[in-house]
């Protein structure tokens, strides 16, 4: 008989979402080319960021944004350690300051590019300016939460450009951003996963980082 999502303990969805994170980091870590690595990373950190939406009505939509946010403030939270603020500090005169300063990979250019833009996006020089500033401003009060929010905010708009076919595998332009992108991946998921990890093993049954789009939902015996 197969289960319904409600009919799955929270518990297995979380060592599920775990142990799907935790294989595809691997996979980056056995992958040559920065394509490649930063796709396996980015399908690492969907396992563990990709969740169920609560039903809302059209005028409170969750955007993209919304939900980044969301989790950039539980993963800093839980970060007993402070990895996440030392991590980001100690990259931020490279591969962060370069990303973050990269318009190939702010959102509303594109709008821009491709004529789609929102009101607020026709400046959009203006508005990466002023991004850019806030997280300057971010980084002086030790605001870790917003400096990983944009963090991750652009790295996908950089998941969107390779996932939808924006991209020349190994070749062409982009690849300074994607090199960068790839380096913060590889240095902040390990620490997102276990940071991840170490509260689901205090609290197994927590519901904090929600259910997962995908569970299992075969017989119990059948491979995943």
């Amino acid at each position: 008989m197969v289960r319904r999502s409600r009919d799955i303990p929270q518990r297995e969805q979380n060592e599920t979402r775990m142990r799907r994170a935790w294989i595809w980091l691997n996979l980056s870590e056995k992958s040559e080319s920065d394509d490649e690595k930063f796709i396996f990373l980015w399908i690492a950190f969907n396992a563990v960021y990709g969740a169920e939406l609560p039903d809302t009505s059209d005028d409170d939509r969750i955007t993209e944004r919304d939900r980044l946010a969301d989790f950039a403030n539980k993963i800093v939270e839980r970060d007993r350690e402070r990895a996440i603020e030392n991590m980001l500090w100690d990259s931020f005169s490279g591969p962060v300051r370069v990303l973050l300063e990269n318009k190939f990979v702010f959102g509303p250019f594109w709008s821009w590019v491709q004529e789609r833009e929102k009101p607020a996006d026709k400046d959009w020089e203006s508005k990466f300016k002023e991004r850019k500033q806030r997280v300057l401003e971010a980084l002086g009060r030790h605001d870790v939460s917003r400096v990983l929010e944009e963090v991750l905010a652009r790295l996908y708009v950089l998941r969107n450009q390779i996932i939808h076919g924006g991209t020349t595998f190994a070749e062409g332009w982009g690849r300074d951003q994607l090199r960068d992108g790839r380096r913060i991946m590889e240095t902040i998921m390990p620490l997102i996963l276990q940071i991840m990890q170490d509260d689901i093993a205090k609290s197994p049954d927590s519901n904090v980082w929600g259910s997962l789009n995908y569970p299992r939902v075969g017989e119990s015996e059948r491979p995943e």
